[in-house]
């Protein structure tokens, strides 16, 4: 057979193996930052308003050390749409929340959401909210010059529930729902279904004095049998003296220890002004690669009066 040919037939063969081979995919899940439960509706969209008339929260997460170029931000944004919050009667609210996650340049994930939530009495002092969430995730890489840039949008939404008190609240939310498929390249990501627990609650020992235990929940809910993933709770015990300081202990990730200090109603009279600073460290041993994290947030409120 003449060599021309066999390079023909290894060519073909070659690309229809390629043609045939099965992409890897990946499930991608959101952020945890560790400062959450300072903007929920992050989480759960049925958190959206519940704080105050106003809310605005952001943050930024980043590795430390050799790693400072992983980091990761939030941006949420909630207003109460209607003005009967403070008559006892139902009340909507609208918001907007943005994280990006960048691993260094090559490496890029943007999410943006719309929230809606509507909240209502059930019992005396009691609500129950429900959210929806509907945005997009942008997902781009920084290729080579043979294999070029990539990008890809896909659309994501969210929907969750809530039961809350003054003192108190448990919510439940099922996030990225349509369970879409991103392939900037080569590899595709799964934004796979999960669902979110979480509950807290408020205790005032006098005036000057709070403690407040909280934990969370992630599972996935996909059946995709190539995408591994475990579930991952969270424990926090938060401290408020003299509504001025805030510090706070946590066990977050099924293995990562965090300290939170925080100042509150920094300028009371322009409303709730917070800054915390988070520091996170590894305290069990995993195969995954981890190094200490910092954060810092700073969340405003204002409720009319």
């Amino acid at each position: 057979m003449n060599y021309r040919i066999k390079i023909y037939l290894l060519l073909l063969l070659c690309t229809l193996s390629a043609g045939t081979k099965t992409q890897d995919r990946v499930a991608q899940y959101p952020v945890r930052f560790t400062q959450y439960f300072t903007g929920m509706s992050i989480i759960n969209p049925a958190f959206t308003g519940t704080a105050a008339d106003m809310e605005f929260n952001m943050g930024n997460q980043r590795m430390l050390g050799n790693l400072s170029k992983i980091s990761s931000y939030y941006a949420l944004a909630n207003y109460r749409i209607t003005g009967r919050k403070h008559t006892g009667g139902p009340f909507s609210a609208l918001g907007i929340s943005i994280y990006n996650d960048q691993e260094g340049k090559y490496l890029n994930r943007s999410r943006i959401y719309l929230n809606y939530a509507w909240h209502a009495n059930i019992l005396t002092n009691t609500k129950i909210s429900g959210g929806l969430s509907f945005g997009a995730m942008n997902y781009s890489v920084k290729g080579t010059p043979l294999s070029g840039n990539g990008s890809d949008l896909r659309a994501d939404a969210a929907a969750g529930i809530q039961v809350y008190r003054k003192s108190f609240w448990l919510g439940v939310s099922v996030n990225q729902l349509f369970n879409s498929e991103v392939q900037p390249l080569q590899e595709i990501t799964v934004l796979a279904p999960y669902m979110n627990i979480m509950t807290g609650i408020k205790f005032e020992l006098g005036e000057k004095f709070c403690v407040t235990p909280s934990a969370s929940l992630r599972f996935p809910l996909s059946g995709v049998s190539q995408l591994r993933y475990r579930n991952l709770y969270d424990v926090n015990l938060q401290v408020s003296l003299l509504n001025k300081i805030q510090a706070g202990l946590g066990f977050h990730d099924n293995e990562k220890m965090v300290i939170t200090l925080g100042l509150e109603n920094i300028i009371p009279a322009y409303g709730q002004i917070d800054f915390l600073l988070s520091y996170a460290f590894l305290v069990r041993e995993n195969s995954n690669l981890s190094t200490p994290l910092l954060e810092i947030g700073v969340v405003y409120r204002k409720s009319r009066k």
